[in-house]
């Protein structure tokens, strides 16, 4: 435990921290619906004109029909919303234990969840796990129009919900965004594991209850 002022507020990622996820389902129902070798639907996907689709639908550029546009276009098919919504939202699975971490820190503190996130990917997850109500605050690219690590973006948050950085903690995967929440005052944790995250939790001073 350090002389830090205490942990008030925290600030937790959503994908690959509470909810892990692989893209090979999505790859894979992609390559069945198409009939095609999964490995020619990674190599289009991976493509710079795919991941500039990606970043307009995270910051809500796009809504999700014209998205199925584009990506029909991309993949030289016509899916429909429905059935590509399914094929897009297959991507994850639960962590039961940072789930638990969520749920058992929200009892007693501020909690958010700060997310570079597409509105299929939200509705599809708040639908399964009711985040909304278990936080005080959702915030997420698609409905704010900006990611984690643009310049600035954590400051704006800190000033939107009256945070004070010294007693907030940002848990993410992605050392991008724990810098431009470091840069803004935040104390942070670079997620590899549950078991590593309680510990720098406990080492300032969090009591986990399992």
């Amino acid at each position: 435990m350090t002389n830090a002022a205490p942990l008030t507020t925290f600030l937790f990622d959503l994908g690959n921290v509470l909810i892990p996820f692989k893209w090979d389902p999505a790859i894979a129902g992609f390559a069945r619906k198409l009939k095609r070798d999964p490995e020619e639907i990674r190599q289009t996907l991976s493509q710079p004109e795919y991941h500039h689709l990606f970043n307009e639908f995270c910051t809500g550029q796009i809504s999700p029909h014209r998205f199925v546009v584009r990506i029909n276009t991309l993949l030289r098919t016509e899916f429909e919303l429905p059935v590509l919504t399914e094929i897009w939202c297959s991507i994850f699975k639960e962590d039961k234990q940072m789930m638990r971490l969520l749920r058992n820190l929200s009892r007693q503190h501020r909690t958010f969840i700060i997310s570079d996130t597409d509105l299929l990917h939200w509705t599809s997850l708040d639908s399964r796990y009711e985040l909304e109500r278990i936080v005080n605050a959702a915030i997420l690219s698609f409905r704010i129009g900006r990611l984690k690590a643009e310049k600035g973006a954590f400051k704006k948050l800190i000033q939107e919900f009256a945070w004070v950085p010294e007693q907030c903690v940002f848990i993410d995967d992605l050392e991008k965004n724990t810098m431009a929440a470091a840069n803004a005052g935040i104390r942070t944790i670079l997620h590899r594991s549950y078991e590593d995250t309680v510990k720098q939790l406990s080492e300032w001073g969090i009591a986990i209850s399992e």
